[in-house]
């Protein structure tokens, strides 16, 4: 499975491995626009998946601290 969704127009969801992936990467000190770019997502869908899941936003942050 490629993590793409046809009924989105070939993006990909952004579900609990990715969210892992890009915490990780912004860890490591990864600009978001790189990375999102390197998962297959925008980062616009990175803003709005935080928006949905208080548990990334959290994470993010810390990330970014």
């Amino acid at each position: 499975m490629s993590g793409k969704d046809e009924s989105r127009g070939g993006r990909r969801r952004i579900g609990a491995e990715l969210k892992a992936a890009c915490l990780e990467r912004l860890l490591a000190g990864e600009r978001v626009g790189d990375l999102a770019a390197s998962l297959g997502v925008t980062p616009q869908g990175l803003g709005k998946a935080r928006k949905r899941d208080p548990v990334f936003d959290a994470g993010w942050r810390a990330a970014l601290a």
